[in-house]
């Protein structure tokens, strides 16, 4: 996979367009009367996320952005954090002035449930709407669903794949709001995200120099709305992030655990491969040479064997090290259904490519589809800093 080529490249807007009251899951001006206090809470609860957000950028706990959609694209939300964070197209400070402000005069209106006033005209009379840009408002977006993913125990009958639910009443402890509020918000925020997900994709193609058949493949001729999530096919989407991660320099991280089959799938060894971008593409590279607060892809994956197929640590590491890490990342994307719902699959099927079929042959044979998850069947990407990768994949000691 050559390296793409970058002829201007901005993917985010930095004008400040976007209303903080359009994040809410119903017309502002339905709002009235009784309605009315119940819809400053919840605009007084997105202010509130604004500050956690914040909060968790300053402290570098990039597990906050990690957001669950649900159409199976977290790698579209891994770069698209670590491009956010390097290019820095964000003001905190400016954000938390304007919000401590807004919330201060949120807290001096004295409306009562018999107001004729909506919640738009509060919003218009009082000056309390917040602009965000493209990046604040992913920041905000990814924080929010994240902060009600929540994580359960692999099912015995999919042990490899990771097992993660929204509870939305997560929301309710970010302010005092209804349990009907924060359901139709995540649905809001999980349809909006999933379609900035695949914008975000296809605004990349257009900016680098990607074969046509990758551009077509990724165009809404093949967009899928599934339970209202936008969805493209896993294979081509995953490509053209391959290309964007090469063009922005973004370093790879591979976490690989072995999983021992005949254990109950217990973990038995870990390890943890770095991996830096030259001319000549990606290259394996210490972890000291990494800047530690800097964000970078990690793409944790399993090596699934009976206990006695795996070899030592060191020869394990050489046959990890045998591939180039995004053909093990699209050997997986190959094999993966290409839509949430498998049956759509068929769209694609008249459209496969030559790398395409390499990459589905391959998948097998090298041990990266759920049918032979012998070398590195990926389970998880996400962003994060170096310093942040749990210490079982960097020690020497790396037991389960």
């Amino acid at each position: 996979m050559k390296t793409a080529e970058i002829t201007g490249f901005g993917l985010f807007g930095r004008e400040r367009v976007h209303a903080l009251s359009h994040l809410l899951p119903y017309p502002l001006e339905v709002k009235k009367k009784e309605r009315l206090l119940a819809g400053l809470k919840e605009y007084f609860l997105l202010l509130t996320a604004i500050e956690q957000t914040a909060e968790a950028l300053l402290d570098k706990k990039l597990q906050f952005f990690d957001p669950l959609v649900g159409e199976n694209a977290c790698q579209i939300r891994a770069l698209k954090l670590a491009v956010v964070l390097r290019e820095k197209e964000f003001d905190l400070p400016f954000l938390l002035s304007q919000v401590q402000g807004i919330k201060d005069r949120l807290n001096e209106l004295k409306y009562t449930a018999q107001s004729d006033l909506s919640l738009q005209d509060v919003i218009e009379q009082h000056s309390l709407e917040l602009y965000l840009n493209d990046s604040e408002l992913y920041l905000l977006r990814a924080y929010l669903l994240s902060r009600v993913k929540m994580i359960r125990s692999s099912p015995l009958t999919h042990p490899l794949l990771k097992n993660e639910y929204t509870d939305t009443k997560k929301i309710k402890e970010i302010g005092s709001v209804g349990s009907q509020f924060a359901d139709d918000l995540v649905e809001k925020l999980r349809q909006d995200l999933s379609q900035s997900s695949v914008r975000f994709v296809q605004k990349a193609a257009e900016k680098l120099l990607v074969p046509d058949t990758s551009l077509h493949m990724i165009s809404d001729d093949f967009l899928v709305v599934h339970r209202g999530l936008h969805c493209i096919p896993c294979y081509w989407m995953t490509k053209i992030l391959m290309y964007l991660a090469q063009a922005k320099e973004m370093p790879i991280v591979l976490l690989a655990e072995q999983v021992a089959k005949d254990q109950g799938h217990r973990v038995i060894e870990r390890i943890a491969l770095f991996f830096e971008k030259t001319k000549e593409g990606y290259r394996v590279t210490t972890q000291e040479s990494y800047d530690t607060d800097l964000p970078v892809l990690i793409f944790h994956g399993k090596s699934c064997r009976d206990t006695r197929e795996f070899p030592s640590k060191e020869q394990w590491t050489e046959e990890l090290l045998a591939y180039n890490p995004i053909d093990l990342l699209l050997a997986y994307a190959a094999a993966h259904r290409q839509y949430p719902d498998e049956s759509k699959d068929m769209l694609v099927s008249a459209h496969l490519d030559d790398e395409y079929t390499y990459h589905k042959e391959t998948s097998n044979k090298w041990g990266c589809s759920l049918d032979n998850a012998s070398l590195f069947f990926l389970s998880h990407a996400y962003c994060d800093t170096v310093r942040s990768i749990p210490h079982e994949f960097t020690s020497s000691l790396a037991n389960a």
